[in-house]
């Protein structure tokens, strides 16, 4: 299956890049599959928004019952007309309710499981198929019942079929089902404002259906989460905040407790988003339900505002309440092995066919050799490395060609290893400075300066000597003499015509000759001529005799002198130094300047750390395999 510029290796291209897409398509999949439970919310809200936008089988058949009181209206209950829209009721209901059912959960804590219920205790049926044939026969649907049995769909049986049931084909992937008390409970609020709609507040049903909720509402409080229900904490606690809100916030009084940050937060609605609990902590969630759920309450502001604030507010939560089921290991049950099985077989037959391919190109290559080569493919027939796919994903579409990803591959890896120099870079320069500062902080500068034999002791397992190559001082002092001092010359002798001039202007004696005609530029010219004489001896001299001296025996004499003088003028110093605080004062400013020049350094490395990978030629012709 190599792939080469001849015209044949298009099929192989093609090939290669199928499988591309393949592999992507897969770890798509797995992507999917990993966030599903935390993105189903979203997913749900999409679901919702469908229904309600498209004409679904359940619209259509209350479209069929609307349609049939608009015939009974106009042709009467015993026309032809009445008894064919009837006999279409029937086939409709039964292949809504029986043959393909599209509400999501078809268990017995489902929409239609009470659906069924219903209507078979309406018509005191047994039988399913036979109480919806019954209940839309003509025989039931009288000149005297009709009204009634309308009445009785409309308020029990059409809210059901619209329903919204929080359940998505996938979730059967995860084990994930709605939450059976909290699904109870907005069935129960659906059906009260139903009945609130065609009874009032003041109907003995209104208010059964009152207490009931109320009682759901302190069960959902009360009972315990365990690891199914956890996930349902969070958004329990948020209703809870938002339900006492509601009641308690309609008392004025209750801020005067709030500091004034708190009032205006509270004011702007920004608090309950942020910090709920700094205002409702202490108050009963399951009174504030019990209010909400009364008689009173609801006479007081309104039903009708009261279920929208609900639906508005807490509804949405409730529907995202779920319970997920446990394996038998223990762990959450996660079926995506249904999924993944054949992806699994599909990439195994490729891969036996890529093994077989590359060991007839070449033949030297041992079975497991094969297998070390096509790597790659491991990753997509282990069922426990899933989201390792996208190594596997990454490199077919890198050995495709689609898209090229090469230089972005070269870029990773340069960065992954830049990374590591780097960090090695500083941890090496921060542990020198970190000695040297160490050091300084000890006093070696002082015990240095203030008593050099001990300082050297502390070294003496270092031989200097030796260490120095033979020569450099006498080249530093050559140095000095022949190049340094010689440069400087101009600037010492006006320094010290400066210095002279003022000690002449200062005396008596250039006073009085200043006087003088003749003679008072005098003392100007003796001040430019000492100071030439004294800049000359300074800079001049020494390398006039270094350089006679090189052709002269050694002056043990001025040798001796010149040491001594040395030694005094160094021993005389370190005195002075230890008198005054400067060496506490150097200590300071060289620890500080270390703390600065290990924060530019690491500032130095993150600004640098721009790089480019090697320009990589590129491939002209793409192997599917590896050579």
């Amino acid at each position: 299956m190599r792939l080469s510029s001849s015209p044949s290796s298009g099929l192989s291209l093609l090939t290669a890049r199928i499988l591309a897409l393949v592999v992507t398509a897969n770890f798509c999949l797995v992507i999917f599959d990993l966030s599903y439970i935390k993105f189903r919310e979203y997913y749900l809200k999409i679901d919702q928004h469908q229904q309600q936008s498209e004409n679904t089988p359940q619209n259509q058949y209350l479209q069929q019952i609307d349609q049939l009181e608009k015939t009974i209206n106009q042709f009467g209950i015993e026309s032809q007309q009445v008894k064919l829209a009837l006999e279409q009721i029937q086939t409709s209901s039964v292949e809504l309710f029986i043959k393909n059912p599209p509400f999501p959960v078809l268990n017995s804590s489902g929409t239609l499981a009470e659906i069924q219920k219903r209507f078979q205790n309406q018509v005191k049926a047994n039988n399913f198929q036979q109480a919806l044939e019954l209940f839309w026969s003509p025989v039931y649907f009288n000149q005297k019942t009709w009204k009634k049995q309308l009445l009785f769909f409309n308020q029990n049986i059409r809210f059901l079929i619209i329903f919204y049931e929080p359940s998505l084909t996938y979730d059967l992937i995860k084990g994930v089902e709605p939450d059976r008390l909290s699904q109870n409970y907005l069935r129960k609020v659906s059906e009260l404002k139903v009945n609130l709609k065609y009874n009032g507040l003041n109907h003995p049903k209104s208010q059964s259906l009152l207490k009931e909720i109320r009682q759901i509402s302190i069960e959902l409080i009360d009972r315990n989460y365990p690891l199914q229900l956890q996930p349902n904490l969070g958004k329990l606690t948020e209703i809870k905040y938002r339900i006492i809100d509601h009641i308690y916030g309609r008392d004025p009084q209750f801020t005067t407790r709030l500091t004034p940050t708190l009032k205006f937060l509270y004011q702007i609605k920004l608090l309950n988003f942020l910090a709920p609990e700094l205002i409702w902590s202490d108050r009963s969630a399951k009174q504030a339900f019990n209010t909400f759920w009364s008689l009173e309450n609801l006479e007081q502001y309104g039903w009708e505002t009261e279920l929208q604030f609900f639906e508005a507010e807490m509804q949405e939560l409730m529907q995202l309440f779920y319970f997920r089921h446990l394996g038998i290991d223990g762990e959450f049950v996660n079926r995506f092995w249904l999924i993944d099985l054949p992806w699994i077989t599909l990439f195994f037959l490729t891969f036996l066919m890529e093994i077989y391919a590359l060991r007839r190109r070449q033949p030297e290559l041992t079975l497991r050799e094969a297998i070390l080569k096509l790597w790659y493919y491991l990753f997509l027939l282990i069922p426990k490395l899933l989201f390792l796919r996208f190594i596997s994903a990454v490199y077919h579409l890198n050995r495709a060609n689609f898209p090229r990803l090469q230089p972005t591959i070269d870029y990773l890896k340069l960065k992954f290893i830049y990374s590591f120099a780097q960090e090695l870079i500083q941890v090496l320069v921060n542990q020198g400075v970190n000695q040297v500062q160490s050091f300084v902080k000890k006093g070696a500068i002082k015990n240095l300066i203030g008593n050099p034999a001990s300082s050297y002791q502390a070294l003496d397992f270092v031989d200097l000597t030796q260490q120095v190559p033979p020569g450099i001082p006498n080249r530093i002092v050559e140095l000095t003499i022949t190049q340094v001092l010689p440069s400087i010359h101009p600037e010492l002798e006006a320094y010290v015509h400066y210095q002279v001039s003022q000690s002449i202007q200062k005396s008596p004696i250039y006073k009085g000759l200043n006087k003088i005609p003749g003679v008072r530029h005098l003392p100007q010219q003796v001040a430019n001529n000492v100071a030439q004489k004294i800049a000359i001896a300074i800079s001049e001299n020494p390398k006039k005799s270094l350089e006679e001296g090189k052709n002269k025996p050694p002056d043990f004499i001025a040798m001796q002198l010149q040491k001594q003088l040395t030694q005094k003028f160094v021993d005389q110093l370190r005195i002075e130094l230890n008198k005054e605080q400067i060496i506490d004062d150097v200590e300071t400013i060289l620890v500080n300047w270390l703390d600065k020049l290990k924060s530019n350094q690491v500032k130095d490395l993150e600004a640098k750390s721009s790089i480019k990978p090697a320009n990589i030629e590129v491939m002209k012709q793409i192997s599917p395999t590896p050579d």
